[in-house]
């Protein structure tokens, strides 16, 4: 049997029904691999340039009073000024994903994933029929109908199960595992099963679970809404009244092939139940800490730890919250939930220091049970269960790794972990760090990230390294509310200067220097030195970005101001951090990209972007995230605010336009300006007041090494760039990092 063929008949195998029913079934049966072609291919970005026509579509009487219209490609728009709202966003956020979220309209996106997220939580594929036929401006289309309530059907049919370092795929469906089997893929994934074991009578590679192993796992691997709170409602009854319990059938599979099998039941929607019943494994002894009885959890934190642990059961997959918006106290609380062995990986040291001091704040976790693992603490895991909070590059780097580091890493690879979580998630997709979930055996992988964006493609890969959206906040709900500040967005456009742009546009085969003469634009330094003046006459905390070493030094000398770059010691940094939080000498802080991640700046409230990383959106709001921080005491209408200055005429502009496209997707707006000077005049001496200052500006700018090329810190990974660049940026990569 061919795999297109399996996978013709696999989806609608129905044990135990009548030939009758089967026949029913084989006549409305759809290949659900194409269902995401065919059906749920509506755009998942509101810039698309696909455009599709819907004229059969016509408005159902009262339509007025309906706060949606759901097409037939599951595309869902979505009023925010409907009365309905609120009640029904709550609803679309469980069986779709977000594509964009304005001020008036939204929009989301129902896939084959969204709806597996939907079943997990409880939802069947009728009652979201019944929910969307009454919310939507538009009758649902019968083929629409049908597919959402297939794609619903096929799911909780089959669990993968991580067992005393081995991985399992289980299911209570006979034929469907048989059938399974057979598939050549998996042909050569599979373990003989040992001696001893019972084994299935046609097919000895499968096995069948013994009755009181049984006992513990049947609700998790039946239909996915018979499972936790609700074993617990009826569980015992079978008992009473002698009803034969069914069988559980097993294979194991090869270590090294899980994350091809995760990818391969991704792109075939084989949907792979990844759930843990964390209460009743007795395999994994308890880490016996719980939440602080003073720590508490906000709703929006409580809404996204429900989609994880609905029905008494952990699932795997990723919450996206804000900068800000505590998405380290939703990774403890999750931690603290499941209350088995966990690993913490972060990308840099800083954010490790911060979870496992974040431990010690919420929790009532004893002493010696949160272990740091960086390249200066190696200490070995205890016996007893542990936290390990570490770093992605120690995991997987494994060129230099010392003899004492691999000793960390062996006990790490050798036993079981009842949850990994991964903070800033994005980076597990990036081909160095993918097998972090290879090395960590973990019964649960929670995801957590502010920005859910990748400029390389690789972002869906994640469905199957961690597993699926369970939930996304919206930015502009949390800031009405109080949890974020108020944040007003600013395009600064500002012409280039006569003598900066003569030379500019000389060097077109020199994109380093271009870029460096578009950021050091001395028109750009006296909007620059016109918003410093402005707001800190105001007692605001400003963050000044610019990921050019040799502008950032000079820059600083010639505003003297402090600033930092990736040469600069961790001690350093602290001081310098500490000055700006608890004192007022220390106002303005001119940074390189090593301020994008990790940095605890609550107070700074204004953030100046001089220039920044091509199109990376994910910097872009990362950057934003910096100021996203609640301000008490402060109650104007905004109460923070983002610059970012934009040479005119250079490829700046397009790479800001790409670079706002997360932002305003989550409901910001950024107001163009191009009369700043006027706007926020300055009253003292600019530092480049004089053509004679300019020229020799010029000169600092020409004069810098080439290799002196975009910042970097030796713990901060680099960023994604943009691959969609105009003609000459592929000679990008001629820029080099420095660090002193």
């Amino acid at each position: 049997m061919s795999d297109a063929e399996y996978h013709e008949n696999l989806k609608n195998l129905d044990v135990g029904h009548s030939r009758q029913n089967r026949k029913r079934k084989s006549e409305n049966k759809i290949k659900l691999e194409n269902i995401t072609n065919e059906y749920f291919n509506g755009e998942t970005s509101a810039r698309s340039e696909v455009s599709k026509s819907f004229d059969d579509l016509t408005f159902i009487p009262g339509s007025e009073n309906r706060p949606a219209i759901v097409f037939p490609d599951g595309h869902i728009f979505l009023e925010t000024f409907s009365p309905f709202y609120s009640k029904t966003v709550d609803f679309i956020i469980a069986i779709a994903e977000p594509c964009s979220r304005p001020k008036y309209m939204q929009e989301y996106q129902i896939s084959p994933y969204s709806l597996f997220a939907a079943v997990s939580i409880g939802l069947t594929g009728d009652k979201i029929v019944h929910v969307l036929s009454l919310i939507s401006k538009t009758a649902l289309t019968d083929t629409f109908k049908e597919h959402i309530i297939n794609c619903c059907q096929a799911v909780g049919k089959l669990k993968l199960v991580l067992k005393e370092q081995k991985y399992y795929i289980e299911s209570i469906e006979e034929k469907l595992i048989s059938e399974l089997i057979k598939e050549r893929f998996f042909a050569e994934k599979i373990v003989s099963p040992p001696s001893g074991v019972m084994t299935h009578p046609k097919y000895p590679k499968i096995m069948i679970v013994d009755e009181k192993e049984a006992d513990t796992i049947i609700s998790g691997v039946g239909q996915a809404a018979y499972y936790g709170s609700v074993q617990r409602l009826t569980e015992g009854f079978d008992e009473i009244f002698e009803v034969e319990k069914p069988k559980i059938y097993r294979f194991e599979l090869k270590p090294e092939t899980v994350r091809d099998v995760r990818k391969h039941a991704v792109d075939n929607n084989l949907f792979l139940s990844d759930e843990y019943d964390f209460m009743n494994d007795k395999s994994l002894k308890n880490l016996n800490i719980r939440l602080r009885t003073e720590t508490n959890i906000r709703p929006y934190q409580e809404k996204a730890l429900s989609k994880m642990f609905s029905g008494g059961r952990a699932k795997s997959g990723i919450i996206v919250l804000p900068c800000g918006a505590g998405k380290t106290l939703v990774g403890i609380t999750a931690v603290a939930t499941i209350n088995k062995p966990a690993v913490v990986v972060c990308n840099s040291v800083e954010p490790v220091k911060q979870w496992a001091n974040q431990f010690n704040l919420w929790t009532n976790v004893p002493g010696g049970v949160v272990v740091v693992l960086t390249s200066e603490n190696k200490q070995a895991l205890p016996d007893k269960p542990c936290i390990l909070v570490t770093t992605y590059g120690m995991l997987t780097s494994s060129a230099r790794r010392s003899a004492e580091s691999q000793k960390v890493i062996d006990q790490i690879t050798g036993r079981d972990w009842g949850i990994l979580v991964m903070d800033e998630v994005q980076e597990a997709a990036a081909e160095k760090f993918r097998n972090v979930t290879d090395m960590v055996k973990a019964h649960t992988r929670l995801g957590l990230t502010a920005t859910m964006v990748r400029e390389d493609g690789k972002i869906d890969d994640l469905k199957y390294l961690v597993g699926p959206k369970l939930y996304e906040a919206n930015w502009i709900e949390l800031s009405e509310s109080g949890y974020l500040a108020r944040v007003k967005c600013f395009e600064i456009l500002v012409t280039m200067s006569q003598e900066f742009y003569k030379k500019y546009l000389t060097l077109d085969k020199d994109p380093i220097k271009r870029r460096v003469l578009a950021a050091s634009n001395p028109n750009k330094i006296d909007v620059l030195e016109s918003l410093l003046q402005y707001h800190e006459a105001r007692g605001d905390k400003i963050l000044v970005f610019c990921d050019y070493l040799q502008i950032i030094e000079k820059l600083a000398r010639r505003l003297d101001r402090p600033h930092l770059h990736g040469g600069i010691s961790n001690n350093e940094r602290t001081k310098l951090f500490n000055k700006f939080k608890t004192t007022k000498k220390v106002n303005t802080i001119i940074l390189s990209k090593i301020g994008d991640k990790a940095i605890d700046l609550p107070s700074a409230n204004v953030l100046i972007q001089l220039c920044s990383h091509f199109g990376a959106r994910m910097q872009e709001s990362q950057r934003l995230g910096r100021v996203l921080r609640p301000k008490p005491g402060r109650t104007d209408e905004y109460n923070a605010f983002f610059y970012t200055l934009v040479s005119q005429d250079t490829e700046e502009i397009y790479y800001s336009a790409k670079r706002q496209q997360f932002l305003v997707d989550q409901g910001y707006s950024y107001e163009p300006v191009v009369n700043a000077m006027e706007r926020w005049p300055n009253s003292a001496p600019l530092s480049l007041d004089t053509q004679e200052k300019r020229e020799d500006w010029l000169r600092q700018m020409m004069d810098t090494d080439d290799s002196l090329g975009l910042d970097a810190d030796a713990t901060v990974p680099d960023e994604d760039r943009s691959f969609d660049v105009p003609q000459g940026g592929g000679q990008r990569n001629q820029f080099k990092a420095i660090v002193k």
